[in-house]
This record gives structure tokens, C-alpha cells and sequence, in this order.
């Protein structure tokens, strides 16, 4: 806690690089989402795109929904020399991932516990109270709250296996060409540049990187020019 406060303080008086030093110590112990975003703060200070949106990434896999992890790693991303814009979702999957990330993973947790508290109490108060009115009341406040007990486990379930189940990384090269197939025989497709997100979609191949870009582009890249996360 002590090498905690002291990389705050660090960071508060302007000494990011001794700040990126104690919290990278830190997190060799103890893998934490807050750890990774001020990390992400600190490297981003010191003008380190790259490595800060490592950082966010990381504390995003640990916190997803998190609307300030959120916030930042879009504010880094547009520093990076690729501007991939995201491919289009249906209305209704844009809908639906807009409800989950109103809230991040354990806000919703607590949520469901909470509403769960709450439902509970309600139904005692339908079993034991004669007055219709306040029974009817309790009864359909208990039924709602428990909708919301649902609800609020199966969000925090998705963000949860949505951070953890995708592979990704991030280009730590600055220039990568991203091949139709895992060799440097075939014509090259395109390239993309340092600070970039991917998604892994095979990692089997030795030496190559099977990755989609968020604009739903695929390809295949070494190995050696990205950092997982």
C-alpha cells in the first residue's frame, strides 16, 4: 500500500517515469485493474501511446465496462496512427451491448445482490402484511427486482467472458505488413502501425498471428511484432 501511495504521489507531481516504475513492480505482484490505469495514465503523460493503450487494455480485461478505462483507451487510440473505425453492428446488438456497458462487470454484480436484498425483503413484507394494496405493491416489486437480479448476473457474466475469452493484443512495431496467409512468400494485403488493437483468432500456427481489426479486416502478422495481452 505504501509503494502505492508512493506512485500516486509520483504521478500527482509530475514524475511519470519513477511513477511507470513503481506501478510496473506493483503489478508484477498483483495483477489490478486500478494499477493498469494509472499505469496507462503515466505512460500516456510521458507520450507513450503504445504502451499506454497496453495498460488500458489490461484493466479493461480486469474491469470491463469501466467507463473511465473506456474513456481513456478511446483517447489514446486516436493518437495512434491508424484510425480504424469499427465495423457496423444491427441496431439491435448496438442496443443491447449499450444496456451492458451502461454499467461495468461488477457494478452490475453488486447491482444483482443489492436488487436480490431488496426482493427478498419485499416478498417477507407480501407474506406478513394484511393490506391488499401494500401487498400487491410488495409482490410485483419483488418480481421486478428479481428480473433485475437476472438480468444483472447475465451482464456481468458477458462483460466478464467477453474480456477474458478474446485474445488480443497490440502492434508494438511501428510498421506491420499483414500478410493473406502465415508467409513472407505471398502478396502483402496492408499494413498496419504501432499502438493498434487485434483480436487473435489462431495462434497455432508457429511464428504467425491469425487477427481481425475492429473494421472486421483479417490477416496474418508475426509473432514478434505485437504484445498479448
Amino acid at each position: 500500500q505504501d509503494q502505492k501511495i508512493k506512485a500516486d504521489n509520483a504521478y500527482s507531481n509530475g514524475n511519470y517515469q519513477q511513477a511507470i516504475i513503481i506501478y510496473e513492480s506493483l503489478l508484477k505482484k498483483h495483477k489490478n485493474a486500478e494499477l493498469y490505469y494509472n499505469l496507462g495514465n503515466s505512460y500516456y503523460r510521458c507520450d507513450n501511446y503504445t504502451k499506454a493503450v497496453i495498460a488500458y487494455e489490461r484493466a479493461q480485461m480486469l474491469n470491463p465496462g469501466n467507463r473511465d478505462i473506456d474513456h481513456n483507451l478511446k483517447i489514446v487510440r486516436s493518437k495512434t496512427i491508424d484510425n480504424i473505425i469499427p465495423k457496423e453492428e444491427l441496431f439491435f446488438v448496438v442496443w443491447y451491448y449499450g444496456i451492458i456497458n451502461v454499467l461495468s462487470a461488477d457494478q452490475w454484480a453488486k447491482t444483482a445482490l443489492a436488487s436480490l436484498i431488496f426482493s427478498l425483503i419485499l416478498f417477507l413484507i407480501y407474506l406478513f402484511v394484511e393490506n391488499i394494496n401494500i401487498r400487491r405493491f410488495s409482490f410485483w416489486g419483488s418480481v421486478m427486482l428479481m428480473a433485475v437480479v437476472v438480468l444483472g448476473n447475465i451482464f456481468a457474466w458477458k462483460l466478464k467472458r467477453y474480456a477474458l475469452d478474446d485474445k488480443r493484443a497490440v502492434v508494438t512495431d511501428g510498421e506491420v505488413t499483414v500478410r493473406k496467409s502465415p508467409t513472407t512468400q505471398n502478396s502483402d494485403t496492408y499494413t498496419i502501425h504501432e499502438g493498434t488493437s487485434v483480436k487473435i483468432l489462431d495462434d497455432t500456427f508457429k511464428g504467425w498471428l491469425q487477427i481481425e481489426l475492429a473494421d472486421g479486416r483479417e490477416g496474418w502478422i508475426s509473432d514478434k511484432t505485437v504484445e498479448t495481452l
